[in-house]
């Protein structure tokens, strides 16, 4: 555990968890999970692919609904990438169609949008905003505020450095929450927390420091390096720290990150040098402590809701498997 800002956290830790239930499939067959959200205590939703669905949970683990709007038709989906709920409501965003698909929590249809451009790999709502988290690959704005009522963009925030782009090239990196009014979100590549009132659009950023999170500088275009020596943009992945979440939990931010260096020995990926280490943060972006735990195979799959950080892990079980909703006790 760590303290301040500059010490160096050297103790591995177990994240103690409490597995909350298994995931049934008492509706509908359940695919490979892209993405979750809480609805409210009690449910949550999830979305698949291969084949395309989004699914409403409880807490039991039960499937209470299946919401099956499958196609390229008026409130259809064919990849839903992203799923989140916000008072009461859930929201699917289609990475094949670049639509935002709002449903109520019993799957009713209320609103579609698709006069986007550009793909995103994360978003958050809150009342008549959604904050798109973009996906990288343009020398643009890190983040941009969408008006669902004007339909239109109203502002954007922060440029990507080409090491984030390099970064964003690994799944679920970089990460966005909300706090309050506060859209709140990092580089995928920098210990800067970036917070944005929605109501005044003042900004605000803090640094952590800390030298085990540590990124070299590219020195050159990503993008050129992408397009000309794609094994050479993996390898910089493999060698450099990388913020994979960002999430609002009561009265604590908490930051996701992986730092070590993976090893490619013939072909085979070595990660024992490779961590997952978190942030907790008070509501002012301040540091309380740091947690350095063993790798997991989940970067993707976590969620935050009310006092509880969550995850969902896919479980092995001989020649079967099934996945498993887990409270983090961090």
């Amino acid at each position: 555990m760590s303290c301040s800002d500059n010490e160096k956290v050297t103790n591995i830790k177990v994240m103690p968890k409490e597995n909350i239930c298994s995931l049934d499939e008492n509706i509908s067959y359940l695919s490979n999970i892209n993405s979750f959200s809480f609805i409210d205590r009690s449910h949550f939703v999830v979305s698949t692919s291969n084949p395309s669905s989004v699914i409403v949970y409880n807490t039991d683990g039960q499937q209470i609904r299946k919401i099956d709007y499958v196609g390229k038709g008026a409130f259809e989906f064919i990849n839903p990438a992203i799923v989140k709920s916000y008072e009461n409501n859930i929201y699917v965003w289609c990475s094949t169609t670049l639509r935002l698909l709002i449903f109520d929590m019993f799957g009713n249809p209320i609103k579609e949008f698709s006069n986007f451009k550009r793909a995103i790999s994360n978003f958050c709502v809150y009342k008549n905003y959604i904050c798109f988290y973009m996906s990288g690959g343009y020398k643009e704005k890190l983040i941009e505020v969408y008006d669902l009522t004007e339909n239109r963009y109203l502002k954007s925030f922060v440029t990507p450095t080409d090491e984030h782009i390099i970064l964003s090239m690994m799944s679920c990196s970089g990460g966005i929450t909300m706090s309050g009014s506060n859209v709140i979100f990092m580089n995928a590549s920098q210990l800067v927390v970036n917070s944005v009132d929605l109501y005044s659009f003042s900004q605000y950023s803090k640094e952590i420091k800390d030298k085990e999170f540590s990124t070299q500088t590219l020195g050159k275009d990503a993008i050129e390096l992408i397009n000309s020596n794609r094994k050479k943009a993996f390898n910089y992945i493999y060698d450099n720290s990388l913020v994979t979440g960002i999430f609002s939990v009561s009265d604590d931010i908490i930051l996701k990150t992986e730092i070590g260096k993976y090893d490619l020995n013939r072909n085979n990926m070595d990660v024992s040098e490779r961590y997952d280490k978190f942030y907790v943060l008070d509501k002012k972006l301040n540091l309380k402590y740091t947690l350095k735990t063993k790798l997991s195979n989940n970067r993707c799959l976590y969620s935050s809701n009310e006092n509880n950080l969550y995850s969902i892990k896919l479980i092995n079980s001989g020649e079967d498997f099934h996945y498993v909703l887990s409270k983090l006790n961090y």
